[in-house]
């Protein structure tokens, strides 16, 4: 399955766990099946996304504790672990009674962090995840493109050993750095997004959390690499200061989806990326957020 094929393909596997579940139900047999089977056909039909979402039925039940974690469990901070249907080989954990249940569903379902679709998947070989949180975004790249080298940055440093835990399945293709992403090298202050429990940004009050820093030029250097075919930017806030100063890192980038957020607008965004060298262009279908590409006439050859 193409990574451009798999949302409708998903759909119709929800559909069809749905219809399966009801036949079950409206069947004359169904007062003699065992009470797990009845159990699984009503999930079948209430929850035919959370079936497409993942791999198998273990997986299937524990994404159902996430959603609707017990109080025990809460309190406790336990952790669910689960494969989904899209990178099955990968084992990942997740935390109950956070927003990892809709950060798993917006990345394997809106698949809003992919690289524009001009550019071929066998051309992706450098990629940046900015924003990396707990590494679902890192882990369904690297599931998808097997010929992807990925470096995440994450700022906070729960969810980067988490991000760290996820990943691990592809040791020799991602690397994670704990870090903000920032016009300079040193430290930064951060504190959580309002509304947005497993989100942060950086803020200027000193009550808040410090943190590494990195910028895009030492990035760039640190990884030795020629140049970088993709970039995926969700940095809460940061990328008006990242896209305005210390921009030469841009230059080696050959495409990059911007999110854009408080009080950074889209059209700012645009106008950022076009004097940065980019073709830039808001997605309709992703509200706040900018693909940009580069002609590859200007980019350096690989090495």
């Amino acid at each position: 399955m193409t990574a451009a094929h798999a949302p409708s393909a998903l759909r119709r596997l929800g559909r069809s766990a749905g219809n399966i579940g009801g036949s079950i139900l409206r069947s004359p047999l169904r007062k003699v099946l065992p009470r797990s089977v009845r159990h699984g056909a009503v999930a079948l039909t209430q929850y035919p996304d959370t079936w497409r979402l993942t791999a198998d039925w273990r997986s299937f039940r524990e994404y159902r504790r996430l959603e609707n974690p017990p109080r025990r469990m809460r309190a406790s901070q336990q952790t669910v672990t689960l494969r989904f249907r899209e990178m099955p080989e990968a084992t990942l954990t997740l935390r109950p009674g956070t927003e990892d249940d809709s950060l798993a569903k917006d990345a394997l379902f809106r698949r809003h962090h992919l690289p524009p679709q001009s550019i071929p998947p066998d051309a992706l070989h450098r990629i940046w995840d900015l924003g990396a949180n707990v590494g679902l975004t890192m882990a369904h790249m690297a599931a998808l493109f097997p010929g992807a080298h990925i470096i995440g940055v994450e700022l906070d440093a729960d969810n980067a050993a988490l991000c760290l835990q996820n990943v691990s399945t592809w040791p020799d293709r991602c690397e994670l750095i704990h870090a903000g992403v920032w016009i300079g090298d040193g430290t930064v202050n951060y504190k959580h997004d309002p509304g947005r429990a497993q989100s942060f940004r950086i803020a200027s009050e000193e009550s808040a959390v410090r943190a590494p820093a990195i910028s895009l030029n030492t990035l760039l250097a640190r990884s030795g690499w020629e140049r970088v075919d993709y970039v995926k930017m969700d940095i809460e806030g940061a990328e008006r200061e990242v896209l305005k100063k210390n921009t030469e890192w841009a230059r080696r980038v050959r495409s990059i989806k911007v999110e854009v957020h408080h009080g950074y607008g889209v059209k700012e965004c645009v106008e950022d990326l076009t004097r940065l060298g980019f073709h830039a262009t808001p997605i309709p279908r992703h509200r706040g957020a900018v693909t940009a590409i580069r002609p590859a006439s200007e980019m350096p050859r690989p090495a």
